[in-house]
């Protein structure tokens, strides 16, 4: 569905859920203080919110988004079907999203790639569900494109937030090469809420790997590493939740295998070989944590102690060469 965007203002939007309060509930955005330093107009900027199932969360991220007066804003919501709240909430802030879409999709990725297709704007990105943007994010994000033409994406600082919003971690940008960003986190990390990108170059590399499911921005940015460069800030511009429940999470065997696939459609080998090995010994780790929880609840404390005892003798005797008669 399409309609026609004007920027609204705190009191345009609904009111807030009981008990609700606080940016972007209550709280009115600060005026953009931050003008072009060149002649040019603010660039179009294209937002796409992929979402599925997300009643609880979709309502905070759409209005962080509408909220930030960012005067040149095309948005775009594609939701994979919800049968929650979320298309409810969505009709009641139609009038202010340029377009959105509910019914099922392929996933996540595919939702990112059919909404930025769509999108018209000369820089792009998209917030999940869970996630939203810190007041001026845009604003300072499109400054910053401005002021380093020579970049094809700008990211800011990511505030990791918990289910409820508690500070758990600002997490900085760490750009790279393509290499580092094989290496995804170790050596080199995005956090994909406070990044936006040239929408040209996106397209022109292919968009998001509808392939991968969880380290999808990932290998977005080592795609983009390979044909320019990132300019960075010290602004916190976005806020990532971080709960049981979010894609990320609990799922390491997913991120293992989406950034060792990463690695290997780059061409670099032997970064999946050290990603492999490295998911690997965890497994090992995890299964020998596992097993000595369980003796601890079958075992008296003697009896583990006599284990480790013997195991600890059988060490030195295998490392001390013996002492005899010649």
């Amino acid at each position: 569905m399409i309609a026609t965007l004007s920027i609204p203002t705190l009191e345009d939007l609904p009111g807030p859920p009981a008990g609700r309060t606080g940016w972007p509930w209550t709280e009115a955005p600060p005026a953009i203080s931050i003008r072009p330093r060149r002649a040019d107009a603010w660039p179009r900027i294209s937002i796409v919110t992929p979402s599925f199932n997300q009643g609880k969360f979709i309502e905070e991220t759409i209005r962080s988004v509408l909220l930030q007066g960012y005067p040149n804003l095309e948005y775009i919501v594609m939701d994979g079907g919800s049968t929650d709240e979320t298309v409810e909430i969505i009709r009641r802030y139609e009038r202010w999203i340029d377009f959105w879409i509910s019914e099922p999709d392929d996933g996540q990725s595919a939702a990112i790639n059919a909404g930025l297709d769509r999108a018209g704007g000369a820089i792009g990105g998209w917030l999940n569900s869970d996630d939203l943007y810190r007041p001026g994010a845009l604003a300072s994000l499109a400054q910053l494109s401005l002021d380093q033409p020579n970049t094809i994406a700008w990211s800011g600082v990511t505030e990791d937030v918990d289910i409820d919003r508690a500070h758990l971690r600002f997490v900085r940008p760490r750009p790279g090469t393509a290499r580092q960003f094989a290496n995804w986190w170790i050596d080199a990390f995005i956090h994909q809420p406070g990044c936006l990108f040239d929408l040209e170059t996106f397209r022109r590399i292919g968009g998001v790997n509808e392939r991968l499911r969880v380290v999808m921005d990932g290998d977005l940015w080592l795609r983009m590493a390979r044909v320019g460069t990132f300019a960075c800030m010290d602004d916190v511009v976005a806020v990532a939740r971080i709960y049981p429940d979010a894609i990320s999470q609990n799922n390491d065997s997913g991120i293992a295998a989406d950034v060792i696939a990463m690695a290997i459609n780059a061409g670099i080998p032997d970064v999946a070989t050290e990603r492999l090995d490295t998911y690997a010994e965890s497994i090992v780790r995890q299964r020998r944590r596992e097993i000595f929880e369980t003796m601890l609840g079958h075992l008296s404390r003697t009896e583990l102690l006599g284990i480790v005892l013997r195991r600890a003798w059988a060490a030195l005797v295998r490392r001390v060469p013996f002492i005899g008669r010649p």
